[in-house]
Parts: C-alpha cells; sequence; structure tokens
C-alpha cells in the first residue's frame, strides 16, 4: 500500500506523465522534457471547508488561474477524493520552478481564507492553522 504522499505523487506522473530517468535521479515529463517540479499540500482538514459553495469556488480558482493546463504540464490540481464534504481538500502545485509553484499554493491559500468563516482557523478538529504557518514559512524560502 502507498501512503497519501506516495499516492499523490504517483498521481501526479500519471496527470504529467512524468516517469523517474535513473540517470538524472529525477522524474521527467515526458511532453516538455522538464523536471517535474511540485509542491503538494497535503490533506488540509477543517469543518467549515465542506460549507464552502464548491462550484463557485472552483470558478473562482479558474478564474485566477488556479487549474490544471494539460498543454504546459503544469498549474493546480486539487485532491478531491470523496473529501469536500467530509472538510478535507488538498492541492498540488506542479511548476516550472519552485517560486511558482510556492506562488500557486499561496493563491489557493488564500482562497481558502477568502470562503471559510473566521473561526476556520482556530476550528478544534483542524490542521487549517498550520497549512497556513507551513504556506507563510514556503514563501519566505522563494
Amino acid at each position: 500500500y502507498l501512503t497519501n504522499n506516495a499516492s499523490m505523487h504517483r498521481y501526479i506522473e500519471v496527470l504529467t506523465g512524468a516517469a523517474f530517468d535513473e540517470a538524472t535521479g529525477q522524474s521527467i515529463i515526458a511532453a516538455t522534457g522538464n523536471p517535474l517540479k511540485y509542491i503538494y499540500s497535503g490533506l488540509v482538514v477543517n469543518p467549515y471547508i465542506g460549507v464552502i459553495r464548491h462550484g463557485a469556488f472552483f470558478a473562482t480558482c479558474r478564474e485566477k488561474g488556479l487549474s490544471y493546463d494539460t498543454q504546459t504540464c503544469q498549474g493546480v490540481a486539487f485532491h478531491l477524493v470523496d473529501v469536500l464534504l467530509k472538510g478535507c481538500i488538498g492541492a498540488v502545485c506542479i511548476a516550472n520552478s519552485f517560486s511558482s509553484a510556492v506562488t500557486s499554493l499561496l493563491g489557493v491559500q488564500q482562497l481558502l481564507q477568502a470562503e471559510l468563516p473566521r473561526e476556520a482557523e482556530t476550528a478544534a478538529d483542524s490542521n487549517y492553522a498550520h497549512f497556513v504557518a507551513a504556506v507563510k514559512q514556503l514563501c519566505s524560502l522563494k
């Protein structure tokens, strides 16, 4: 069995058509020849995620460029396997640089922040505050 992170890596390889290249030690995207670079949020858990109007949320994501482009094999893909109504969401940001991937993850975090009520930040059964802190830390590295 694969862990959540290992299965997400495999999902990303399937999504992008990437394959591991033993010579370079990297996964290479077949369509572009570029190394696979991504950041995965993990599953962000918060009971208020289940009340987000999903259609409007994903429409806003598309408007803000937070969607996956099959031609460039870059963008944001969401981890949504039966989790939204259970208060979970994950995002993987695939880009040509670490900085671009972090910028996309920040965009996802800001969109979630705008959709969630203020009390979501301190919800007991949540790792949302840790997600926000991790994004902030990543932004300081780019």
